[in-house]
């Protein structure tokens, strides 16, 4: 549960549309590390790359953020602790 925290922010950043992909894979690879069967690799490969995609578009918004917009998102952060 480590990555909740982290899932919030986000979803406050990107919306909860953007961040539903990262939720699911989230569990699969929970199921992936500890109950991973061999014949999986398809579906690893699809996940890997919605991964790659969601960490794009993530470094994106990201880098178009200004100081304001900054500042904002870590006042709600803060309130909601």
């Amino acid at each position: 549960e480590n990555h909740a925290c982290s899932i919030l922010v986000i979803t406050l950043l990107l919306g909860e549309d953007k961040t539903k992909t990262i939720n699911q894979h989230k569990d699969k690879r929970i199921d992936a590390q500890y109950y991973m069967k061999v014949d999986q690799e398809l579906k690893i490969r699809s996940m890997l790359q919605d991964a790659k995609i969601f960490v794009s578009n993530f470094d994106e918004v990201v880098s178009k953020l200004t100081e304001n917009e900054i500042r904002y998102y870590r006042e709600i952060v803060s309130k909601n602790r």
